[in-house]
């Protein structure tokens, strides 16, 4: 059985050095979308409204010795009179 291996994304090996803005950033697909973009060499700012979103960044700094800047960010369709969306 072959290894398998994740899949090429030419999008990303095609420009180093770009800033990007990862939403939802603390886990899931938002999480694999900036570890990629980290890995290929770009500057990450990752959002989410979990605070688990600065162990991740944290955790991605380390891994990739880029830093990493993460941001926990509550947003409030009400006004601060309902819940956070």
């Amino acid at each position: 059985m072959s290894e398998s291996k994740e899949p090429e994304v030419t999008m990303l090996a095609e420009k180093t050095g770009r800033s990007v803005v990862v939403t939802g950033g603390a886990r899931g697909i938002g999480l694999a979308v900036g570890q990629r973009f980290a890995r290929a060499g770009d500057n990450v700012l990752l959002l989410d409204r979990d605070s688990s979103v600065e162990a991740a960044g944290a955790d991605l700094a380390r891994e990739t010795g880029h830093d990493i800047l993460r941001i926990r960010l509550r947003c409030d369709r009400c006004g601060g009179r309902g819940r956070d969306v």
